[in-house]
């Protein structure tokens, strides 16, 4: 389904059924803080504060408290191991990857027959797409213990990324059936219900995360669009989208109002925001994006949000500010905004920003050719490059053709 500049493309929402999508919300996944419990540990040493962050913890404070413990000349290998592995944690959950290998490496060397290490250097190198070394490091974990259920979720996403859904499904069930009350390979069978377009199950699947009795699902967490978000959220999110992409509108408004009644925040107000702008009810879109704002006035997309509504109404400068400042603060997020305040600017008769900022959509986000290609084909703007030839010249006659004619979006 396309969108134009009062409507919006449900599966930017959530990914569905859209790989590119698909797989930055795979890639995500690296910074997903797996839950285990640790051996029991020296007395004598003193751990507060050295643990693994939850939602809403100081990533810094921990990785602190950590490295008081490691300063300790004192410890045994398994006690360093385990403070390294925890500071590795928190140092992946702060995107400090290169430190968090560091201390995943030596926490390798210290307990070799250790799946764990193995697992989360596994995951810190699938962040850094280093997707071969990533499975290497799995299946050595693997080894180690078959029964592993975090070396088996992310086997199972290595197989969601790479196509392999097979892989995925296996290792996703049998990781849930080690660990029934494991919300993030729950959550990542659910992606992998969406990347076969399996919707029915993918509600199910959601159902019975939300259904699970484990804190996990309030303290766990992910990232999505640049924040953090627990699973209970990211569920009842899900769920909501889902519904609305099925076409099952009176249970999508339902389920927005039961997420704000429930979850009232910057996820749940702004996305029942976006369902009322894909309506065109731009009156209810502004209130519930004016109080998404209020409780998060630095999130880019509600100001992505703001701008759609202003392309609505017709306030186009109003618009072009809305999206610059959405630019601002999240500049490496996707082509969206480049986009919307291209059309906001040749609204406002300004063809050249206009067609700068069109050029810039895609060259910031080389998989928005996927959102506009059909709108090219159907102008007739979309001319194929020739097998292996640089498809940028057709890219940019594409867009700037676009820019030149009022009708495209």
């Amino acid at each position: 389904m396309s969108c134009g500049p009062n409507e919006v493309d449900l599966r930017l929402k959530s990914g569905h059924c859209d790989m590119s999508v698909l797989f930055c919300r795979v890639l995500v996944y690296a910074l997903v803080v797996l839950g285990v419990s640790f051996p029991a540990l020296g007395a004598s040493v003193d751990w507060a504060g050295c643990a693994v962050p939850k939602f809403g913890d100081d990533r810094s404070r921990a990785i602190e408290a950590c490295t008081i413990v490691l300063n300790r000349a004192d410890l045994s290998d398994v006690d360093r191991a385990r403070a390294l592995i925890t500071r590795g944690r928190a140092e992946h959950m702060r995107k400090d990857i290169d430190a968090a290998i560091r201390d995943f490496d030596d926490a390798i060397n210290l307990v070799p027959r250790d799946p764990e290490p193995l697992a989360r250097r596994a995951s810190a190198a699938f962040f850094k797409r280093d997707y071969p070394t990533a499975f290497v490091l799995t299946k050595q974990a693997l080894q180690i213990n078959p029964d592993y259920a975090v070396a088996l979720d992310i086997l199972g996403v290595i197989g969601l990324t790479s196509g392999d859904y097979q892989m995925a499904k296996t290792a996703f069930d049998r990781a849930i059936a080690l660990k029934p009350d494991d919300v993030d390979a729950r959550f990542n069978r659910f992606q992998y219900w969406m990347a076969i377009n399996a919707q029915r199950e993918g509600l199910r699947e959601l159902a019975d995360l939300l259904a699970l009795s484990t804190s996990d699902l309030d303290t766990q967490f992910t990232e999505f669009r640049g924040k953090d978000i627990t699973y209970r959220t990211f569920a009842r999110l899900e769920r909501a989208t889902m519904l609305e992409a099925m076409g099952r509108y009176p249970e999508a408004i339902k389920a927005f109002d039961d997420f704000v009644q429930t979850d009232p925040g910057v996820f749940s107000y702004g996305w029942r925001g976006w369902y009322h702008i894909d309506r065109s009810q731009l009156d209810l879109a502004k209130a519930d994006v004016e109080k998404a704002l209020s409780y998060d006035p630095n999130f880019f997309l509600l100001h992505e949000l703001q701008g759609l509504i202003f392309t609505g109404t017709n306030e186009y400068e109003r618009a072009v500010a809305s999206f610059t400042r959405a630019l601002e603060l999240g500049p490496d997020q996707t082509g969206d905004s480049y986009w919307w305040r291209a059309l906001a600017q040749r609204a406002l008769h300004h063809p050249e920003a206009a067609q700068n900022d069109a050029l810039k959509a895609f060259s910031t986000d080389p998989t928005f050719l996927r959102t506009k290609l059909k709108v090219f084909k159907e102008f007739g703007y979309w001319q194929p490059p020739s097998p292996g030839a640089d498809a940028s010249s057709a890219v940019r006659d594409a867009a700037q053709a676009c820019m030149l004619d009022e009708r495209c979006w």
